[in-house]
């Protein structure tokens, strides 16, 4: 009996050191390990909330690509948000696609179609055409060397630059593009490298085609004009000359009593 009295008596007097060896411990130390837990709440705290402005701000960009519609636009998102995602390089080859459609339709994109100044003067089309392959070029400036899917927009700009280079006649300039094109998609996207044989192929046959014959110039005896025959120069006068000796087209013959 006296025994066991003796243990509960012990057992007594540890967990009693043990509290109060716990609670000197959370008096010394707590209060630190308190504040490092709080520290550790605020750091996930910041992140959620820099994660979350992260989001809403690619959103955003994202949206302001989708509701551009003019190459200025266009050209003002890729300079906004140029450190997000790939806008920039999807912006500017967006803005230079709309360049060559006006220039393939020969219809303005600031006008509408109706409009009396909606045709796109030789001007213009110069200006399209430059502005487009500059904008071609900057966006594959952005993406040269980066691995796929980046090298199917450096694509994309190397096909725009070669479409910019053949409306402006210059084959030799296209070719070298369509050859970047098919070096950056021949290991990630073998049918674009297709297509860029196939253009190749067509610009060897536009190359090697002859020259058309120029129209030759309709000739009329110059016995035949009216006048007397023996003062008349031989050989052989145009239709303009003839038209110009003449005074114009001659006139039906008057028509004869019955």
């Amino acid at each position: 009996m006296d025994k066991r009295l003796k243990d509960i008596q012990q057992g007594t007097l540890t967990e009693s050191r043990l509290n109060s060896d716990f609670l000197y411990w959370l008096k010394e130390q707590g209060p630190n390990y308190l504040l490092a837990a709080l520290l550790v709440l605020c750091v996930l705290l910041g992140w959620n909330w820099w994660d979350q402005r992260r989001r809403m701000g690619h959103d955003a960009a994202w949206n302001e690509l989708n509701e551009a519609t003019s190459p200025q636009a266009l050209a003002e998102v890729a300079e906004k948000h140029a450190q997000v995602d790939a806008i920039a390089v999807i912006a500017n080859l967006d803005a230079a696609d709309r360049y060559m459609e006006s220039v393939r339709s020969g219809k303005r994109f600031d006008r509408e179609s109706t409009a009396a100044d909606a045709a796109v003067t030789p001007e213009l089309r110069t200006q399209y055409l430059d502005e487009a392959d500059r904008l071609y070029a900057k966006a594959a400036a952005g993406i040269d060397g980066k691995p796929a899917p980046e090298s199917l927009l450096l694509a994309s700009a190397c096909f725009g630059r070669a479409a910019v280079a053949e409306s402006k006649g210059d084959m030799a300039t296209a070719e070298t593009w369509l050859k970047a094109a098919q070096a950056a998609t021949k290991d990630v996207y073998p049918p674009l490298a297709k297509t860029a044989d196939e253009r190749l192929a067509s610009i060897a046959s536009l190359s090697n085609r002859p020259p058309m014959p120029s129209r030759p110039k309709a000739t009329i005896p110059m016995g035949n004009l009216p006048g007397d025959p023996t003062t008349a120069p031989t050989g052989d006068v145009t239709a303009s000359e003839l038209d110009a000796l003449t005074g114009g087209a001659p006139s039906e013959p008057a028509p004869q009593p019955k």
